[in-house]
């Protein structure tokens, strides 16, 4: 008699151990292919979406655009996406969906960085401010990138985010927010929020008032930055609120609207600097 794992089974006896032992090491291989080759391709799709998003392109085009900069260079697909994804950033004065230019690329100054071409990046700064932070911030979201490939659900995701950006942008939580069809918010995932709280802020209605709606609605990130103020514009989590005194809500872009938002908390006080905004945005972009 012969099993559906396609070895021989005498009647009554018991299957023999090594023959079972090839079976189950056949079937893992091959799920470890089917995943790899799933995280391959989510790797494409992310580093599409983003070159989408950025200028406006179809996505054969992007596509297209992807391979095209790979064979100069001289690397995989999958190694030219991730290099996309951990060098794209938003220019200034951009906004996805919106109606402002794309600033024109800048050509990379890092040698391992040859063969990047196109891609949208800061405009050079003054000289002492040129070479750390477009490096770390690359680093930054190149990793991201990475770790966001195998975030399997909204609480992956959140923890990935605070780990990430914990030590440059200075965050300690993080809230994903998604909008209701009937209007208002449901929370995705959490980091750094404890259960309590979380169950307390699990449903915001559409009230007027709300930091993630306000960002949603507009499709441009919210800076809460002065306690005393945002507190009399806007319903602030936290018990107390004054446990984090600076936070920000940015919309995840998907197509021409924004569906999620990313809250993002610090226990720190004090304004978000212009590099950390750009790092928090890209970072939201590899979320879409």
């Amino acid at each position: 008699m012969t099993s559906e794992s396609g070895f021989s089974v005498e009647a009554g006896t018991a299957p023999d151990m090594a023959a079972l032992a090839k079976v189950v090491a056949r079937q893992r291989a091959e799920m470890d292919r089917l995943q790899e080759q799933a995280a391959t391709s989510a790797v494409v799709e992310r580093a599409k979406g983003a070159l989408m998003a950025l200028t406006g392109c179809s996505p054969e085009a992007a596509h297209d655009d992807l391979l095209q900069r790979a064979k100069a260079a001289g690397r995989t697909l999958v190694e030219e996406c991730w290099i996309t994804l951990g060098t794209l950033v938003t220019p200034p004065g951009h906004h996805v969906g919106g109606t402002a230019e794309v600033s024109p690329a800048v050509p990379p100054a890092d040698p391992a960085d040859e063969g990047v071409r196109g891609l949208v990046r800061r405009p050079a700064a003054s000289p002492e401010h040129q070479a750390a932070p477009q490096s770390s911030d690359s680093a930054v979201l190149a990793a991201l990138g990475r770790a966001l490939v195998r975030a399997g659900t909204p609480h992956d995701l959140a923890h990935c985010l605070r780990e990430h950006l914990a030590e440059p942008v200075g965050t300690d939580a993080v809230m994903l927010y998604r909008r209701l069809p009937a209007g208002g918010l449901e929370l995705m995932g959490h980091a750094g929020v404890d259960d309590t709280l979380a169950d307390q802020w699990r449903h915001v209605p559409p009230l007027s008032g709300v930091a993630a709606l306000d960002a949603l609605d507009t499709g441009e990130p919210r800076w809460l930055e002065n306690l005393a103020e945002d507190s009399e514009r806007y319903l602030l989590i936290g018990d107390p609120v004054e446990r984090w005194p600076s936070r920000a809500w940015l919309p995840v872009v998907g197509g021409s609207q924004a569906h999620v938002a990313i809250g993002v908390f610090r226990s720190r006080g004090g304004p978000f600097t212009a590099h950390t905004r750009e790092l928090l945005r890209g970072a939201a972009r590899l979320c879409a």
